[in-house]
């Protein structure tokens, strides 16, 4: 065959190739067009593809055991989008939803600061650690929303939301209700842009529902998110803190950083720690039909979620801690209710406590409780009872209730009085039961539990709470020595713990003037002020973590660790573990073998003294020190300060009951403090063997 006919075959091969391929595209582009022309074209004109954020699971808390405090699980949000709910139809869908959500038993976001019946008046959560009062920061940013005066009366707030959301055609009843629920959308920034979550962790009773009636409920979605869970909400939760949506207000900062509709921490921990927990987002494309229904998603980045924090607490201890404080509470109370103590009769019931237990090797906390408390799985839910509560239980008392110490104080007196040198172990003081340096202007007794008319040294004043030992002791050193002691180990300054805390007073000339440059009506600081400073009366104010860490630093001879309630960090697939060094804030040298001396005397006073009941028999030696302060003219309130076993001290714990006559009376909830430690430890009380392995 020549090449001429060859070339000739090749070209007519070609030509048919193409006109087939052409033949093909020709048919597919009529079928496109002729056939499923119309349809194609809605398609493409009423579909939307966005990218949205998946919000990455927060980082969890867990007890110093791995024991989950606070977690993740799946739950199901509802949530409005304005791309599809038009307007006008709002107030109805949300009516319509919240049936839905209250034939569940479900609860809806609600934060507005108005009571939820009339007379209406201005209510609010407690920002600033000062359960019953109104939070006024909520109260104005209210009214700016709506434009009104900062004069402007709760009536006028009301008048103003009805007007602005247009409900006067609903009951007062679903007015309240929508109310709370469109100012919530106002502080949200409720827009085609961002959705606003309706409610959270939501039933499947509710989710099927709602799916049930899309159709009706245009622009009304589920959906599926991490929900935070605490495995016992009674567990600390001041000290957990909780979760919420962030806030136009707050927006403002955190642009860049968050995305409107985001949840951050709000308190406590999740706060202190929200850069760590928080994790970082991933990000979904997803495709929608005009009626917002979505066609498919697609992952495009996947999310990292927190890093988890290992905190330092025992969470079997503190529930074993809360145990003790009710039962401690109720016990006391009791007394007065049943007139077998007449002094507690005159009291009252007792109101409330507060017990911290630190681990005196690092300053870690091991259990901090406050009663009454609340629950954190129920917060949302019964949060207007707690804020109603004339108990406050939303006040968090170890670390913002600043109480009088009393005798509990007597450690730093003697302390003070030993480093200094100016008494030493055999030191004594006559105690004829008045004081008469002062006198005749001012002689203040001695109520002489324990001794009668004697000399008596620094041991025996710590067993019997002399309080003429002490007066004497504490002219003798002065006030600015009794500060400069008490600081160093914790008292009146912060302690460190991460969520923020009161700072208390210690007594001296200069609080005096700073009460007076202050405005208050107390009379300028006189000479025989000393005296009640020394027995932890006057203007000394200490909060119950400031007094477990003194008690740390006793127990630890003057070593004081900054206290704390985070050991660790782990990062979320567990390959880097970032351990919190221990820190050393404060540090007495040990002269004059203070601090032994000091333990002597507070084992006496557990031995032999008013917690000898208790402790007499105790199959470890502890070191204790009471004190029955005034905390004001009518009200009484107890402390008590412990550590051990002093062979090797392990645990320090403090206890403060509001209005509570007799302080021996505390020494029974710090028996069971240190029976919950041993036995979450080992497992039994049995006293362990020196250079016993433990597990």
């Amino acid at each position: 065959m020549s090449a001429q006919k060859r070339v000739l075959i090749r070209c007519v091969f070609l030509i048919v190739i193409l006109v087939a391929v052409f033949s093909v595209f020709t048919v597919r582009l009529l079928k496109l067009q002729v056939v499923y022309g119309e349809e194609l074209l809605s398609q493409a004109s009423d579909t939307v593809t966005v990218r949205q954020t998946v919000t990455a699971a927060r980082g969890e808390m867990v007890d110093r055991y791995g024991r989950v405090i606070a977690g993740n699980r799946v739950g199901y949000n509802i949530s409005l989008n304005r791309l599809y709910l038009p307007d006008d139809r709002l107030n109805d869908t949300l009516y319509e939803v919240v049936k839905i959500l209250q034939s569940s038993g479900e609860n809806w976001s609600d934060t507005m600061p108005l009571s939820r019946s009339q007379p209406w008046s201005f209510v609010g959560e407690d920002s600033r650690e000062e359960s019953g009062a109104v939070d006024t920061d909520a109260v104005e940013r209210m009214k700016s929303l709506l434009g009104l005066s900062t004069v402007a009366t709760a009536e006028n707030v009301w008048n103003q939301m009805v007007r602005r959301y247009e409900l006067e055609k609903y009951d007062t009843d679903v007015q309240r209700i929508l109310c709370g629920i469109r100012y919530e959308m106002e502080l949200r920034e409720y827009s085609t842009v961002t959705p606003f979550t309706l409610a959270t962790d939501v039933s499947i009773k509710t989710v099927t529902a709602i799916r049930e009636r899309s159709r009706e409920l245009v622009g009304v979605e589920v959906e599926e998110e991490s929900v935070r869970y605490y495995a016992d909400g009674s567990l600390m939760p001041h000290v957990l803190g909780s979760i919420g949506p962030i806030y136009k207000e707050e927006y403002e900062e955190l642009k860049g950083q968050y995305n409107m509709n985001d949840t951050i921490g709000k308190s406590g921990l999740e706060k202190a720690f929200e850069e760590e927990l928080r994790g970082v987002d991933g990000t979904e494309q997803i495709v929608r039909a005009s009626d917002g229904s979505i066609l498919s998603r697609t992952t495009v980045q996947e999310p990292v979620p927190g890093d988890t924090l290992v905190l330092t607490v025992d969470s079997y201890l503190q529930g074993q801690v809360n145990v003790a404080l009710e039962k401690l509470v109720a016990t006391i109370s009791g007394y007065a209710t049943q007139s077998i103590s007449a002094s507690q009769k005159a009291l009252g019931e007792a109101e409330g406590a507060a017990a911290v237990v630190i681990d005196c090797k690092t300053g870690g906390i091991l259990a901090c409780a406050t009663y009454p408390s609340y629950d954190l799985n129920l917060y949302s839910i019964s949060y207007y009872d707690y804020l109603e509560d004339s108990l406050r239980p939303l006040f968090n008392r170890a670390l913002y209730g600043t109480y009088r110490p009393g005798s509990s104080f007597k450690t730093c007196t003697a302390l003070t009085g030993l480093l200094t040198g100016e008494i030493d172990r055999s030191s004594t003081v006559y105690c004829g039961g008045t004081y008469t340096y002062y006198a005749p202007t001012y002689t203040p007794g001695c109520l002489m539990h324990g001794h009668g008319n004697a000399p008596i040294n620094v041991v025996d004043a710590l067993q019997t709470s002399c309080n003429i030992f002490f007066y004497d002791v504490g002219r003798r050193v002065g006030a600015h020595a009794l500060v400069n002691t008490a600081s160093t180990l914790g008292l009146g300054v912060k302690t460190g713990v991460e969520i923020g805390e009161a700072e208390g007073s210690l007594s001296s000339p200069e609080t005096r003037q700073a009460q007076i440059d202050a405005g208050l009506e107390v009379e300028s600081w006189q000479e025989g002020d000393i005296l009640q400073a020394s027995i932890g009366q006057l203007d000394t104010y200490l909060t119950p973590v400031q007094l477990a860490t003194w008690t740390a630093a006793l127990a630890n001879h003057g070593v004081r660790y900054k206290t704390h309630f985070v050991g660790a960090t782990v990062n979320a697939d567990y390959s880097q573990i970032t351990e919190i060094p221990v820190e050393i804030w404060g540090q007495l040298e040990d002269k004059n073998n203070a601090f032994e001396v000091v333990e002597e005397g507070m084992v006496a006073a557990s031995i032999l003294g008013s917690s000898s009941p208790y402790l007499g028999n105790y199959p470890y030696r502890i070191a204790t020190k009471t004190g029955t302060p005034q905390q004001s003219a009518t009200v009484t309130n107890s402390t008590l300060l412990a550590y051990g076993p002093t062979e090797d001290p392990e645990i320090a714990v403090a206890v403060v009951v509001e209005k509570c006559a007799n302080s021996y009376w505390l020494t029974q909830a710090v028996v069971d403090i240190f029976d919950a430690y041993y036995f979450s430890k080992d497992g039994s009380l049995a006293v362990i063997q020196e250079n016993t392995l433990l597990g």
